[in-house]
């Protein structure tokens, strides 16, 4: 299966007007392909020396992958056949097809959103070995040694873990197979999932990926249950095929590293043959612009992670031996960002490329295509000053997505709604205290 972790952009050659964003024709637009993917945070017992309280798992694509070669990417890929069978999981998951989903998942019905959901957990499981369930009930704990179903499958031997990974890429059909062999009624942990934001490819490209972004965090059943039991770091690893590595960082690791790529491309295009490290020399890595907007969001604004949870999964982080359930991250109003490529003036006055999404005063609106909410309130709101926007390197020959130099989004809260707070990261056309670059 084809699975890109993502919606990296590849930019348009074609000459473009300062300000004005990149617009297709409705005729001949590729249709994008569906697809999950997961940003799982691993809560802390102590911060980190950046002070964060929780890593991120990002994967490293192979260097001969199909889809953005050796760029760091959260899992998730291509919805799968099974995945949209309603059938299949009306045991585990009966529900109205009638129903609509939550009002922050516009234009969902409530089995898309399962659907989506359950892509999401059996990518995250195929491409790292994590595999996340629902808290079991009593009656299945006892039938097995008073573990719960999370707990059975972390105590698998490694090689039958590896097994099932195998067997679920070759057939999707197998993740209910192994759901099974847990015991009844185990089912995946969509509970813990929260739809946290939506990218789809620019419609000039011929290959496009609407991808939609969950977020969960780790359930206490994989806390260690002593100095010696396994951890979030240990619990993952890389397929080998498709990923080359699994690496926890927090979002500001992820930022400064991705920073650091950046400033080794613009040196070597000056002839430089040391590109810059990041600060604790370690290895520059790639992230393009959802993966980069989406850390950046996290750096500046949720260093702990109790500011992401809803209120009551808060007590339940800080206290993980009295919850069962994972927490849950607070919801907000998913809006579809299909980039548009524009050359615009950043906040020093320097002409820039910039991918140009929705809530930025540059961002040409269309109807029909999920933003008519948005586009009415900008129309009521005669403030400007908006920036939803990341500044892109023009692609070198053959390169499949966009180097990120920086994003920025200011004063978007009003038509986008709570959630979507003003955030920076990288050269965000923005000076920042110190010089400093998150």
């Amino acid at each position: 299966m084809s699975k890109p972790a993502g919606t990296p952009l590849v930019s348009s050659s074609a000459p473009m007007k300062r300000g004005t964003a990149s617009t297709a024709e409705g005729k001949g637009r590729a249709r994008p392909s569906l697809s999950s993917s997961l940003v799982l945070l691993a809560p802390l017992t102590s911060r980190t020396s950046d002070g964060f309280d929780y890593r991120v798992l990002l994967l490293k694509r192979h260097a001969q992958s199909r889809t953005y070669e050796q760029a760091h990417v959260f899992p998730g890929g291509n919805i799968d056949p099974i995945d949209l069978d309603a059938a299949a999981w009306s045991s585990l998951f009966p529900s109205d097809a009638s129903a609509t989903g939550p009002s922050t998942s516009p234009g969902l019905s409530a089995s898309e959103l399962q659907s989506l959901k359950i892509c999401a957990v059996r990518e995250t499981f195929e491409e790292s070995g994590l595999l996340l369930l629902e808290p079991t009930t009593d009656s299945a704990a006892a039938a097995t040694g008073g573990k719960s179903a999370q707990q059975a499958w972390n105590a698998f031997p490694a090689e039958e873990k590896t097994r099932w990974r195998e067997e679920v890429h070759r057939d999707g059909k197998r993740f209910i197979d192994l759901l099974k062999t847990l015991g009844e009624g185990v089912k995946p942990a969509l509970s813990s999932l929260t739809h946290w934001s939506r990218w789809i490819t620019p419609v000039i490209l011929p290959r496009r990926f609407d991808t939609h972004f969950f977020i969960a965090v780790l359930p206490p059943s994989f806390a260690p249950a002593s100095p010696h039991a396994p951890t979030h770091e240990t619990l993952v690893s890389s397929d080998g095929v498709e990923t080359s590595s699994a690496d926890w960082l927090t979002p500001l690791e992820a930022i400064g590293r991705a920073v650091a790529h950046t400033e080794g491309l613009t040196a070597a295009s000056l002839a430089s043959t040391s590109p810059p490290a990041t600060a604790a020399g370690a290895e520059p890595i790639i992230l393009h612009p959802p993966q980069f907007n989406l850390m950046a969001e996290l750096a500046c604004n949720h260093r702990s992670l109790a500011s992401l949870l809803e209120p009551g999964s808060a007590a339940a982080a800080a206290a993980p031996a009295a919850a069962a359930a994972a927490p849950v991250v607070r919801p907000r109003r998913v809006v579809p960002f299909t980039p548009q490529i524009a050359h615009v003036l950043d906040g020093q006055g320097r002409e820039r490329r910039a991918t140009i999404l929705p809530g930025d005063d540059e961002y040409a609106y269309e109807a029909g295509v999920g933003l008519d909410e948005v586009m009415e309130r900008v129309e009521r709101s005669a403030k400007g000053g908006r920036r939803n926007r990341s500044y892109v390197l023009a692609p070198r020959k053959g390169q499949v997505g966009l180097t990120v130099e920086g994003c920025l989004r200011e004063n978007v809260v009003d038509v986008l709604g709570r959630g979507w707070e003003d955030m920076r990261g990288g050269d965000s056309g923005r000076p920042l205290p110190g010089g400093l670059k998150l």
